[in-house]
């Protein structure tokens, strides 16, 4: 007579020696073997690594203008314009070396002191000019604006103020880039009216060669009055401290 034997049969999955791996191979046998499991754990360590790791930005806490810092008054309106050229002052609150992004970043403090004017800022009408020495300051904004269209003015496709979209386009391949956009976006110089006794401040963010030299440039600003009075330009000087 056959005697049959019964044989224990081992569970689902992949088993080293008489016991199976892990109770995952015996649910999903498929996935692991494949390796996707693993895969799917390595990315979930790694995204929470990132994000314990995520950069901190520093609030700026505004505080008065160095002694170098260009100003200019007229009838009541005074423009402060100071730059930060540092690497880590720029590391501490923009979350990068600026500079070496080929972003040049302004701190712009305005004053309304007069008694009745209000006045419109936008940085629309905001352009950095580089100081050609003896005689800038006479210069008209129609030849301001013919030497920028001939690529003489400061970095022929950066003049102007750049805007927060052309920004955040040069700085999204950095790491953090979420956390650096937000640090730029809440620190710009923002478009305002500004009463009579009232003051704003915020930065503006200018494309440069990183490689070009600073020593001097003239920030140029176009301001329409609210009231029917005639509009005027004012020059500030800014002067850069040596690096």
């Amino acid at each position: 007579m056959n005697v049959q034997t019964s044989e224990k049969r081992e569970p689902l999955g992949i088993s080293y020696g008489k016991r199976p791996l892990c109770p995952a191979a015996c649910v999903f046998p498929r996935v692991f073997m494949s390796g996707k499991l693993v895969a799917w754990v390595l990315t979930v360590a790694l995204g929470l690594a990132s994000g314990c790791a995520m950069k901190k930005v520093e609030n700026y806490r505004a505080a008065a203008p160095p002694a170098s810092a260009g100003t200019r008054e007229q009838n009541g309106l005074r423009f402060t314009v100071s730059p930060i050229l540092d690497k880590k002052e720029t590391k501490k609150y923009f979350g990068l070396d600026a500079l070496r992004a080929g972003i040049l970043i302004l701190r712009l403090h305005v004053e309304n002191r007069s008694p009745t004017s209000t006045v419109l800022l936008r940085k629309q009408n905001m352009t950095l000019v580089a100081d050609r020495g003896s005689g800038q300051e006479e210069q008209s904004a129609q030849q301001i604006e013919r030497r920028s269209r001939t690529g003489e003015a400061l970095g022929t496709a950066g003049v102007a103020v750049m805007s927060i979209p052309v920004l955040i386009t040069s700085i999204k391949l950095i790491s953090d880039a979420s956390v650096i956009q937000h640090s730029f976006m809440s620190k710009e110089f923002r478009d305002q009216t500004l009463s009579p006794g009232r003051s704003a401040d915020g930065f503006l963010y200018f494309k440069v060669d990183p490689q070009r030299s600073f020593t001097r440039d003239t920030l140029v600003v176009k301001v329409p009055e609210t009231a029917g009075q005639q509009d005027r330009e004012l020059r500030i000087p800014v002067v850069y401290e040596p690096r």
